[in-house]
């Protein structure tokens, strides 16, 4: 490796007696390894192995456990096994350096090999206690994990088990167990009985605690120290809802959705097709039960006034349905003074929880007619008007806003006097919505488009008007 150079701002970390470094600390960090009899060099650069020394890099791979092809050891391979050599007190004299641009290798080692040596320790510990599973259900077995490093013996050690509620806790178990010498995870097995954990529920109750049952570890070792304790360990149960108990007393005759919020916030929805619903991991813990009837908002035409025999969208918004209701939309020829008379129904699936629904409703130019004169009868004076409702699962929505229908009016005009008028005359028509339509009249006629259906009033005046 004579005659080798580092890059600018590259660092040098080195290891005496054929041992090595733990890890690069940047990818541009260059690891060196070396013996004092020999001075051979290795070292890692951008992920890749560049190999000088191979005897002396063998053998130093070889003492930390298994043999290493030297043409495909990769970096993560190395630096895993240094971790390994440095967990088990193998690395000593840990020394970096930095170097001036274009110094060649061996002036590089011999600097770090001048260096002070340095004894890398690490004391045996227990450390991270926590749970297999954040939530389990009620009654199944759990485990209780703590790792441990190093540990020159086995130790005697006691697992704290507390109920927890806010900032109070109430132990509910001790586990006396046996960690054993080494480094790894070691663990326990245990189990919350469903008569005591709903005594435990009751309990946080009676405290006015709102939150889920939760229950939290710590490790008392007979030697050293584990600090901290386990995140929480919820219970999950499966919860039956009794609708019409909610209902207070109520028959349920139609669908309902049934939302449960648990003690954390979270919601579950089901459509309620009988008298109770199931839901499945609960959370156990203080729980809301809302049974929502189906709303609709919205309601609209497409259209605010149509030709009479051309269709128009009644349109409208729905929201906690159960998927597959099938809505009725019933049309309305609707009076000023309110009165609805019905003069269609049209129905629609609403296929989702919540969406928009839309049926097409066309009134030919004989019902609409017919509608006309009804009113006339009643004394309506108004605009032939219609609306519509929309009725799903025992629920009646607000009517909808108006649509009025178009039609074309020809006023004919007949001079009954002896002598004729020969100055030019024009009609107007004066139609129920109170909008003035004027025309000359021609031949005895006059023609007027896009006129509003219902009662009108005509005159005959003086053309040029």
């Amino acid at each position: 490796m004579s005659g080798g150079r580092l890059q600018s701002s590259e660092r040098v970390l080195a290891l005496h007696h054929g041992t090595f470094l733990w890890r690069a600390p940047r990818a541009s960090d260059v690891l060196v390894s070396f013996d004092r009899a020999d001075t051979a060099v290795a070292w890692i650069r951008r992920g890749s192995v560049d190999v000088g020394g191979r005897q002396a890099l063998r053998a130093a791979l070889d003492s930390l456990g298994g043999s290493v092809d030297l043409g495909r050891v990769g970096a993560p391979d190395l630096e895993g096994r240094l971790g390994v050599a440095l967990a088990r007190h193998r690395i000593l004299a840990v020394r970096s350096a930095e170097t001036h641009v274009g110094a060649e290798l061996p002036e590089v080692v011999e600097v770090v090999a001048r260096a002070q040596e340095i004894v890398s320790e690490r004391p045996e510990d227990l450390f991270n206690p926590r749970w297999s599973e954040p939530r389990v259900p009620i009654g199944r077995p759990v485990k209780a994990i703590v790792s441990h490093y190093d540990v020159v013996a086995p130790i005697a050690a006691v697992f704290v088990i507390s109920e927890v509620d806010g900032v109070a806790r109430e132990e509910v178990a001790r586990v006396s167990t046996t960690i054993p010498a080494g480094t790894g995870n070691h663990e326990i097995t245990w189990r919350r009985d469903p008569d005591a954990a709903q005594a435990d529920l009751e309990h946080d109750e009676d405290a006015g605690e709102g939150g889920p049952l939760e229950y939290r570890f710590q490790v008392e070792p007979s030697r050293l120290k584990c600090d901290g304790e386990s995140g929480p360990l919820w219970l999950t149960n499966t919860v039956e809802v009794d609708v019409t108990k909610e209902l207070d007393g109520s028959t349920l005759p139609y669908q309902r959705l049934v939302t449960l919020i648990d003690a954390i916030g979270d919601r579950q929805r089901k459509p309620a097709r009988g008298a109770k619903v199931t839901f499945d991991q609960v959370l156990v813990g203080p729980i809301e039960i809302d049974v929502d009837p189906i709303r609709f908002s919205d309601l609209h035409w497409s259209a605010a006034r149509v030709p009479v025999g051309e269709p128009a969208d009644a349109i409208f918004r729905y929201a906690d349905a159960v998927a597959g209701t099938e809505a009725l939309v019933v049309v309305y020829e609707v009076n000023r003074d309110g009165a609805e008379d019905e003069v269609e129904r049209l129905s629609v699936t609403l296929d989702a929880e919540r969406g928009e629904g839309q049926v097409t409703f066309t009134r030919s130019g004989e019902d609409a007619q017919r509608d006309v004169e009804d009113d006339e009868e009643e004394g309506d004076t108004g605009p032939v008007e219609y609306r519509f409702r929309v009725y799903a699962e025992g629920v009646r929505s607000r009517q909808s806003d108006a649509l009025w229908l178009l039609h074309t009016v020809t006023v004919r005009v007949e001079d009954t006097a002896k002598k004729p008028d020969a100055r030019p005359l024009d009609v107007l028509l004066v139609a129920a919505d109170g909008a003035a339509h004027r025309a000359p009249l021609t031949g005895g006629r006059a023609t007027f488009a896009d006129v509003v259906c219902g009662p009108m009033v005509v005159r005959v005046l003086p053309g040029g008007g």
